[in-house]
């Protein structure tokens, strides 16, 4: 079978903010235009901000930052590791905190997916794991099933390690911010999945099934359900580096879509030394 089998030490994780004419999402004026994909972005962003306007954005980083320099929105997010990693850091304009916009599940985590029974890449690839990076997200990912969550869903959970304890918070939202359900948890390292599912069953007896229901995409109309013989699960692996997560799919699904490395890539690795592998950067396919 195939397993999520590395996780790499984990980049920013938050939200930026991207504007050419305002510094913040605080100095936006009233009824100001901004630009996203995410259900999470904009449920959280109009429960802070009611009175912006959000607009669905389609397209690379590259087309989106175009589209917003020629006019079309006030301000656009993306994710500050997508950014980064693409040699874009310096566009981000502001790092929105996480207490305004709680990142998604795996956010700016790189992991990379390979068969359980090639035993010698296995090896390879765990000499570069990062423990800290592997403990959160098994704590989100845990978070996201239980929830039953996809990359669709206005839902965001986020570990961090602080000493010797793991503090995970979750939340669900209604896609117009109107409603929004938090908690957080915390507890030792190595109990992260079952933390995980605690916080989500807190969060669903407190009505957060029905709640990500009522979810839409921006400007789509329609939830999207991502499958794993479908195109779209075959163009979020080609996205990897722009998406920098790891996407929580349901347990009938791949482990991760925005998170699958490229064979190619993997077939580079295992023909490197152990010592170069532990300074391997996948190529973006």
């Amino acid at each position: 079978g195939l397993d999520i089998v590395t996780v790499l030490d984990r980049a920013d994780p938050r939200d930026a903010f991207v504007s050419g004419r305002y510094a913040s999402l605080s100095d936006l004026p009233p009824g100001a235009v901004v630009g996203t994909s995410s259900l999470r972005r904009q449920a959280q962003i109009k429960h802070v901000r009611p009175d912006l306007e959000i607009s669905h954005v389609r397209g690379n980083v590259e087309t989106r930052l175009r589209k917003l320099e020629e006019g079309n929105y006030d301000a656009i997010l993306v994710a500050c590791a997508g950014l980064e990693r693409l040699g874009l850091g310096a566009r981000i304009t502001d790092r929105i905190p996480v207490d305004t916009s709680l990142p998604a599940v795996g956010q700016a985590i790189v992991g990379i997916e390979c068969k359980t029974d090639a035993q010698e890449l296995v090896g390879l690839l765990k000499g570069i794991e990062d423990p800290a990076s592997r403990q959160a997200i098994d704590a989100e990912r845990a978070f996201a099933a239980r929830l039953e969550g996809s990359c669709e869903s206005p839902i965001a959970g986020h570990a961090v390690i602080r000493g010797s304890s793991l503090h995970l918070q979750g939340l669900v939202a209604a896609a117009d911010g109107s409603e929004c359900l938090a908690d957080e948890i915390s507890g030792p390292p190595d109990r992260g999945p079952s933390m995980g599912a605690d916080l989500a069953d807190r969060l669903l007896a407190r009505g957060a099934g029905p709640l990500q229901a009522t979810g839409k995409s921006p400007g789509a109309g329609r939830r999207c359900q991502v499958s794993a013989s479908g195109g779209r699960s075959a163009r979020a692996c080609r996205r990897l580096w722009a998406a920098a997560s790891v996407c929580p799919l349901r347990s009938n699904m791949r482990p991760s879509a925005a998170t699958t490395v490229a064979s190619s890539g993997a077939r580079v690795l295992a023909r490197r030394s152990a010592s170069r592998a532990r300074s391997f950067s996948p190529r973006p396919s």
